[in-house]
């Protein structure tokens, strides 16, 4: 008996193949975690080692934390400019084009840093954010098929290359080489490992086609079957998540703050390396603990209010110990708020992408927006307030007192997991009739895409599962009641019925689970 259960009873190593995501999973998951660590690393490395150069001037280092907060927010505006039109596709010329052109940038950034042209380097960083984000906008497709718990594997394994990368080989060879072309090679090696694993993930054939294939397949559903018709229909439009846009805004700001505050009184570049390494590795910590495991909540808002509003609060709290012999855990701890913030974020943003019929790319390209506009305003508003008038203000009391009444505002206004819910327009409170509505427009949409309907095909099969007849359909449509036999025939043939009710029967079996998030409502 105890030799049957011990056979029954999975191997480690078929548990740890049911733990670990999917092949394309894992790829995606190593493709952006090695554009992310070349992307920042322009800031957090390339910039950072310019800090052991005396001839380096001050105003170099603050037009670096611009461009960073305006280079993001300007490729941002145009991401979401061409996802909200429907002009951001995934297309392989796409990828070649901007890795080319983050090459080109990559080299210029090199070349002016090397020469002492602070100002055109600035300007080549601001570029470069901005082409960065815009390609991480435009591949958050990729992230759609993935489960949540694929998502937070992924997510840990892009920090753990970031921290390998950006926290371990580059300061070490800046260290070593004193400039910033001791970290180009890398730079450029980490963008062309990105771009050869998205152009496999694009051509990638798994049976039901490629990602180009599917993608352009899922483009054409999605401007008939799963758009937001049915809403438009009965005068629903869910409104602008001001709360949302706000919670951001305050806490990036206050991270942009607290930024340049550490970067500016500690200026040695390993000395800052260190606590930074050491802060986003107990937030990747953090974030494995209060998400992986069954057993754990699927919640986002109560970690960030339980969590990252307490940790975000101790952090500034400390900032008085940065000028001290302490600096080491203030640093850390701003650190380690600010990624465990952000692996929260975009956790958040799969989450809304998935229940909502805000697209992923659309609600990522706003996030980002707002995100780095916050952060430049922090940046600007500490670097005023230490070159203009004291950085003693950010230490005194009154100081504390705004900041806990600004983050106490932005967490509990969103309040919790239901609210921010209905921000985003995920669960919609209709009458019943409605929602029965919308729920058979969505298996409407499973058929048409099971069965290859046509747009015409798909809204006969939608008025036939009303219980309307071939006269009522054709009035309905402006067509002739011969044209709307012909389609309904023809529908009949695609999916095997004989008969309206066969049809209504075929409806009413598709699995509500089986409805794509973005027809769900």
């Amino acid at each position: 008996m105890e030799e049957e259960r011990a056979a029954e009873r999975p191997s480690l190593a078929d548990r740890l193949r049911e733990a670990l995501p999917q092949r394309s999973a894992l790829l995606t998951a190593v493709a952006f975690g090695l554009l992310v660590a070349w992307w920042i690393s322009f800031h957090e490395i390339a910039c950072g080692c310019m800090s052991i150069r005396e001839s380096v001037p001050l105003a170099y280092t603050y037009g670096s934390c611009y461009a960073f907060g305006l280079g993001t927010a300007l490729g941002a505006l145009v991401a979401l400019g061409m996802a909200q039109r429907g002009k951001l596709p995934l297309v392989e010329k796409r990828v070649l084009g901007t890795a080319a052109l983050g090459a080109g940038l990559n080299a210029l950034f090199t070349l002016c840093t090397s020469l002492n042209w602070y100002a055109a380097a600035a300007v080549a960083e601001l570029l470069l954010n901005a082409t960065a984000v815009l390609v991480v906008v435009s591949f958050m497709p990729l992230w759609k098929p993935l489960s949540r718990a694929d998502s937070v594997f992924c997510l840990v394994l892009v920090g753990a290359i970031c921290l390998i990368s950006n926290n371990g080989i580059m300061p070490l060879l800046v260290h070593e080489g004193g400039n910033v072309v001791a970290v180009a090679p890398v730079q450029l090696v980490l963008l062309i490992g990105a771009v050869f694993l998205f152009r496999a993930l694009l051509r990638k054939d798994d049976g039901a086609g490629s990602a180009l294939e599917l993608q352009e397949q899922a483009r054409e559903q999605a401007a008939f079957h799963f758009s937001a018709r049915p809403l438009e229909e009965i005068g629903h439009r869910a409104p602008f998540p001001w709360p949302l846009a706000f919670h951001l805004a305050v806490y990036c700001c206050l991270f942009g703050i607290m930024h340049v505050e550490a970067s500016t009184l500690i200026s040695p570049f390993l000395d800052r390396n260190i606590p930074y390494a050491c802060g986003a590795l107990a937030a990747v910590t953090l974030f494995c603990l209060l998400l992986m495991g069954r057993s754990r909540s699927p919640y986002l808002w109560p970690k960030i209010r339980n969590v990252v509003f307490p940790l975000a609060m101790v952090s500034f709290l400390l900032l008085p110990y940065l000028d001290t012999v302490g600096s080491f855990v203030p640093v850390a701890f701003i650190n380690g708020a600010v990624v465990l913030y952000e692996f929260l974020v975009v956790l958040g943003i799969f989450s809304i992408a998935r229940e909502s019929p805000v697209p992923l790319s659309v609600a990522a390209a706003w996030a980002a927006l707002i995100a780095s506009l916050a952060f430049f305003i922090g940046s600007v508003l500490c670097h005023g307030l230490i070159n203009f008038v004291s950085r003693d203000v950010l230490m005194q009391d009154g100081s504390n007192i705004v900041v806990f009444a600004l983050l106490m505002a932005a967490t509990f206004w969103v309040g919790d997991d239901r609210r921010a819910g209905k921000l985003w327009g995920m669960r919609i409170n209709l009458p019943p009739n409605q929602m029965a509505a919308i729920r058979m427009r969505g298996k409407c949409a499973v058929l048409a895409a099971t069965f290859g309907l046509t747009p015409r095909e798909t809204e006969i099969l939608e008025l036939l599962a009303e219980g309307q007849r071939p006269p009522q359909i054709a009035e309905k449509l402006v067509i002739s009641v011969s044209t709307a036999r012909t389609h309904v025939k023809n529908l009949y043939a695609k999916v095997g019925a004989h008969s309206q009710i066969e049809v209504s029967d075929l409806v009413n079996a598709v699995d509500e689970r089986d409805i794509p998030p973005q027809a769900q409502l």
